[in-house]
């Protein structure tokens, strides 16, 4: 699939077929993540892939909680993609404190799963990020340290309606300008 062909077919899908997702797919989404741009290059993350059925619904199960009711579709997503961040090193504390003042490791997190998502579309797959999470049982789901962070999920699989166009976008004229917000492209 060409790259403007990516950008302009990829939405977040909500309904996919009960059909596994090849291995090899799963793991060019977790490369294309692992491949993903940071803030000094620090890679503070780990991804977990959950295509265990009883692991994927309790995940689910913790995303769909009564206080995130906008995440209840998640039960039928073949494989859920745990984005956790990890803790600076040392020395990244030291050489540049604004960094975790500007919470540029969430930007991060966000480019990371971006770059799943951009690349279960060019895979034939669908994809949604996830937010808003009920992370003390997805921590124990999976293990994961309780000082660590779950701020995503990526949820991919083969769409149920793989035809649906995406949604409409505003004009570049409405949303970029030039060296100013009041100019105009």
């Amino acid at each position: 699939m060409e790259w403007k062909d990516v950008l302009n077919t990829r939405i977040s899908c909500r309904k996919y077929a009960e059909r596994p997702v090849e291995r090899e797919k799963v793991l060019a989404c977790v490369e294309a993540a692992r491949l993903a741009p940071s803030g000094h290059n620090s890679q503070r993350w780990r991804f977990i892939v959950v295509d265990d059925a009883d692991k994927r619904a309790r995940i689910s199960e913790a995303a769909a909680k009564p206080g995130t009711p906008i995440n209840r579709f998640c039960r039928n997503i073949p494989v859920l993609i745990v984005l956790v961040k990890e803790q600076p090193a040392p020395f990244e504390h030291e050489s540049d404190p604004c960094l975790n003042e500007n919470r540029i490791w969430d930007v991060d997190m966000g480019i990371a799963a971006e770059h799943i998502c951009l690349e279960a579309t060019s895979q034939g797959l669908g994809s949604i990020i996830l937010g808003r999470l009920s992370e003390p049982e997805i921590k124990e789901t999976l293990d994961i340290p309780q000082e660590l962070e779950v701020p995503l999920i990526v949820g991919i699989g083969y769409a149920l309606n793989p035809d649906t166009p995406p949604r409409p976008r505003r004009p570049l004229s409405e949303v970029a300008c030039y060296n100013s917000y009041k100019t105009a492209l």
